[in-house]
């Protein structure tokens, strides 16, 4: 199961998420995750809750590639923190993922949403 941390500073929220386990839909060996959520501002209303339930029943142990969990993250985010997206505000959420393969092998991948107004 995944655990998840949340930390505030001064502009901004940090959201972990360490103990993610994902199965490679290529291969069917799993994949080792930790996820950082940053939200900018800080008063970005992600549930700590809903993410956690979405990361244990959607995510954990899903035929998934790698790759495609920090998206998979991101519009869970944006779907189920429906006054994040009416709101119209600037807003920035960057996604960044870390697994780890049994054979010792590391990927990163790092989404960024921005929304500007002009």
């Amino acid at each position: 199961m995944a655990e998840v941390e949340v930390e505030e500073f001064a502009d901004g929220l940090k959201i972990r998420c360490s103990g993610l386990v994902t199965i490679c839909p290529f291969n069917r060996e799993p994949d080792y995750g930790e996820v950082e959520i940053v939200c900018k501002p800080s008063k970005t209303p992600i549930s700590e809750y809903k993410l956690k339930e979405y990361l244990d029943n959607e995510l954990e142990y899903s035929k998934i590639p790698m790759e495609a969990v920090p998206l998979k993250i991101l519009t869970h985010c944006m779907i189920y923190n429906r006054d994040w997206l009416r709101e119209g505000k600037q807003r920035n959420i960057t996604v960044n993922a870390h697994f780890k393969k049994k054979n010792g092998s590391e990927m990163l991948i790092t989404i960024n949403f921005e929304r500007k107004w002009k």
